[in-house]
């Protein structure tokens, strides 16, 4: 095969940068078999069935990742997920109360499913949104719980705990009269309050007149708050201390432990002295006012499955060889489920070969607003239930929704979600348990419009959230992980151009470079494209389009990551090292440059144009460390390996890297428009 030699750039080219790597000086390390994973996620009936067709095991594993990361879309969803089949209730007669998974037994089947908390207290929910609230859906026979593990009794906190409900009128509403069907236990100190502004993120809460309650007997209460009525929108019940008490017919203590609430009605008083209900009541959240709680009880029962929504089960992932290295990040649902359940979720899948190292304790509890205190005293649960078994695991979490978590309806001096829980959880000397740290990372809300200033302002975006996730306190020693990698939570034709494949490519290579211990792209699962919002089209977050089922057409972001996980990075356990590209100036924010030396000692360069125009690259290496010599391999990916059409909702062209050889390692070339450029020795 004949050599091509690259050529040099003309002055003229409008962007350029001269990179300059000191070989003696690197920033960051990594392992391939820990930096690059996919993760696995739940989703609607049958929407997994793609990832056990024979056929698409090996497309998946051809993007080279190592691990996988397995999602709890029942978390989101304020539903608790049976793992298994199989196992036991806390009341086995009725078929109800808190399930316990049996590890002893095989579950061949490969699905699983979430069941809905019929406890629930929140309107809306991070998942498919088809629940509703307890508190406003005018059935006397239904009521909200809190969660039992927050109480002293079983999470081992002394003294009373606070949990609360707030109530969202949707506009200023004149409010002086509250009325509340009380379950049990019931609150026997609480307050009735009122946000000051209609601003969720500035003012502050105060007691209503009459608000404070003392000596609360439960039952049904007929309240006067104030003289004359106050134009509220957002109202909060702070629940101090629960009276303890359980339904006649109960023998579980978890019944006795936190609070439970009906119905709730607030508004004013009409002339005939009754209440003018603002509160809509409703069967679903369409119909009903708003309400948030702090917690809820995983309880529920047999009849709550919810068979719309469905998780592939980890050991069919594993059988089918989806995941080389048999490793995955397992979760386990602290926020909705019960540390007994837990455990038995851990021992089932490492007696049956999964490699469970790593543990997210929650998934996303910033998304679902429990206060960050809370999940502290819950992720100290767990890690403690877990840890005295398997003191060989690594828990961590929190996966935030995104890397900036602030509060929401929160008068308190700090408002960092983050830092708040940092702190809780140093306090109870459970800061030593948090052996990683992870988020979700998909920057871009907007789909709309061009996509190169997305793709140029994807450093500066991941470069804000590592400097919050720093300033709110997270430990330096400890490993960041992107336990979600993205363009965007929602859909468009952005993430099926061949942009995604810069942006997949670019923000993975600057993550490792940070120091970051691992990426996890959210598109494992051979898919279809979805409309997003009108001006965003059509698209979706997968490695492979499928027709019928098959993996048809590798995707752009399938190239972006196999280019780092294959060809920039040797494949293996081998440690890597990055080293940084300095510039005489300030480096072009479109371009970039991610030079590492393998374990194999070839020097491996990616470079990445963000810009709609070219761009002319001069690289120099100085230091005592070898520079690379001889021959160099050279991928090149950009517009002209791929088309998308939009009319035909799959690409007209679709093609992997270009790949050309030098007969010498090129001091300068040229960048294509919004591309990736790999420049790797030629192994001798």
């Amino acid at each position: 095969m004949a050599m091509a030699v690259i050529p040099w750039v003309s002055k003229a080219m409008p962007n350029a940068a001269s990179f300059t790597i000191d070989t003696d000086h690197p920033i960051s390390h990594f392992r391939p078999d820990q930096a690059f994973g996919l993760a696995f996620d739940g989703g609607d009936t049958d929407e997994s069935a793609p990832l056990f067709v024979p056929a698409n095991r090996a497309a998946i594993v051809s993007a080279g990742a190592a691990r996988g990361s397995y999602r709890l879309r029942t978390e989101l969803g304020i539903e608790a997920w049976h793992w298994s089949a199989f196992g036991q209730w806390s009341d086995p007669v009725r078929q109800e109360g808190y399930w316990t998974g049996d590890a002893s037994r095989d579950d061949p089947a490969r699905v699983s499913y979430g069941y809905r908390l019929p406890r629930r207290g929140d309107t809306s929910d991070e998942a498919d949104n088809t629940g509703y609230s307890r508190l406003d859906d005018g059935d006397p026979a239904t009521f909200w719980k809190s969660n039992p593990y927050l109480d002293p009794f079983l999470d081992g906190h002394a003294g009373e705990h606070t949990e609360w409900i707030k109530i969202d009128l949707g506009q200023a509403t004149p409010v002086d009269m509250l009325e509340l069907d009380w379950a049990a236990p019931f609150a026997r100190r609480y307050r009735i309050q009122f946000w000051t502004t209609d601003n969720p993120y500035y003012g502050a809460w105060r007691d209503f007149p009459a608000g404070v309650i003392g000596q609360g007997e439960g039952g049904h209460v007929h309240l006067r708050l104030a003289d004359a009525a106050l134009p509220v929108r957002y109202v909060r019940l702070l629940l101090t201390q629960s009276s303890h008490t359980a339904p006649e017919e109960s023998g579980d203590p978890r019944d006795r432990m936190g609070y439970a609430l009906g119905e709730i009605r607030i508004g004013r008083i009409g002339p005939d002295g009754a209440l003018i209900d603002a509160v809509r009541h409703g069967l679903d959240r369409h119909s009903q006012t708003l309400i948030y709680v702090s917690s809820t009880d995983p309880w529920h029962r047999a009849q709550d499955i919810d068979r719309q929504t469905e998780q592939p089960s980890p050991l069919a992932i594993l059988h089918a060889g989806l995941v080389p290295s048999q490793a995955m990040m397992m979760p386990v649902g602290a926020v909705y489920d019960t540390p007994e359940n837990a455990a038995a979720e851990i021992a089932y899948f490492k007696r049956r070969g999964l490699r469970v190292d790593q543990v997210e304790l929650g998934e996303e509890p910033d998304g679902q607003r429990i206060d960050p205190e809370d999940y502290a005293r819950l992720y100290g649960l767990f890690a403690r239930t877990l840890g005295a078994r398997w003191p060989d695991l690594t828990f961590g979490g929190p996966s935030l929704v995104n890397g900036a978590a602030d509060m929401w309806l929160d008068a308190s001096p700090d408002q960092s979600w983050t830092g708040r829980f940092l702190k809780a959880l140093k306090a109870a000397g459970g800061i030593g348990a948090l052996g990683f740290f992870s988020f979700e990372y998909y920057p871009f809300d907007n789909l709309c419009g061009p996509d190169d200033a997305r793709i140029a302002d994807q450093p500066a975006q991941l470069a804000k959230v590592l400097e919050r996730l720093q300033r709110d306190g997270v430990p330096p020693g400890i490993p960041r992980v992107i336990s979600e990698l993205g363009l965007s939570a929602f859909t468009g034709r952005a993430e099926v151009e061949h942009s995604s494949a810069v942006f997949t490519a670019d923000a993975t290579a600057d993550f490792l470079s940070h120091g970051g211990g691992g990426v996890f792209f959210y598109g494992s699962t051979p898919n279809q494209t979805t409309a997003g919002a009108a001006c965003a089209g059509r698209g979706n977050l997968m490695l492979w389009q499928a027709k019928d089922d098959k993996a048809r057409w590798p995707m752009p972001s399938y190239y972006g990551f196999r280019l780092l996980a294959r060809d920039w990075a040797e494949p293996g356990s081998g440690e890597h090292t990055l080293f940084e590209a300095r510039t005489a100036h300030a480096a072009p924010a479109n371009i970039g440059a991610y030079p590492v030396r393998r374990p194999d000692g070839r020097w491996a360069v990616l470079l990445v144009n963000r810009e709609t125009q070219p761009a002319r690259i001069t690289m120099k290496f100085t230091g005592t460390g070898k520079a690379p010599m001889g021959a160099a391999d050279i991928l090149r990916y950009d517009g002209e390996n791929y088309v998308w059409s939009a009319e035909a909702d799959h690409p007209l062209r679709d093609l992997p890297p270009r790949s050309t050889k030098a007969l010498h390692w090129p001091a300068s070339l040229t960048l294509s428009p919004l591309s990736l450029t790999l420049i790797r020795e030629a192994a001798r």
